[in-house]
């Protein structure tokens, strides 16, 4: 079982990710916005990060890159979820960082399979950043 972070600023939106990945067995923390993301994910040190792309305050991407550039956070795995499909937003994401991308409306098992691999990368890395947008974000 996997502590995975939850970070949307639609209420409806946690919670549908919230009951798909407690389904596959995993503890759920929720977010509502990127502002306090890196101060949660210090203190909550959670396996895998889900991070909506639109957010006010603070876009998820630019929250992505603050995660990758602190210390203490750019070992965990941050898959980026939006309604953005255009493989501008994708390389954006893999350059900044993300293990994954999944776009909205996600597709039966799509959120349980992109947190699995995320989990089995950074288990098999030892936990160092793995970013497998080129490979699994694009299937």
């Amino acid at each position: 079982m996997a502590r995975i972070l939850i970070v949307d600023d639609q209420p409806d939106l946690r919670e549908a990710l919230a009951a798909v990945v407690e389904y596959d067995g995993h503890d759920v923390i929720q977010e509502s916005n990127g502002r306090d993301l890196e101060a949660t994910v210090v203190a909550a040190q959670p396996d895998v990060v889900l991070l909506d792309w639109n957010m006010p305050g603070v876009v998820g991407v630019e929250a992505l890159r603050r995660l990758k550039a602190n210390p203490a956070t750019k070992h965990i795995p941050v898959i980026m979820i939006t309604v953005h499909d255009q493989p501008e937003t994708r390389d954006q994401a893999a350059m900044s960082g993300a293990a994954s991308y999944i776009t909205k409306p996600w597709g039966d098992g799509e959120v349980g399979l992109r947190v699995n691999q995320a989990l089995q990368n950074s288990r098999s890395s030892g936990g160092e950043k793995q970013t497998a947008l080129g490979a699994a974000g694009r299937q």
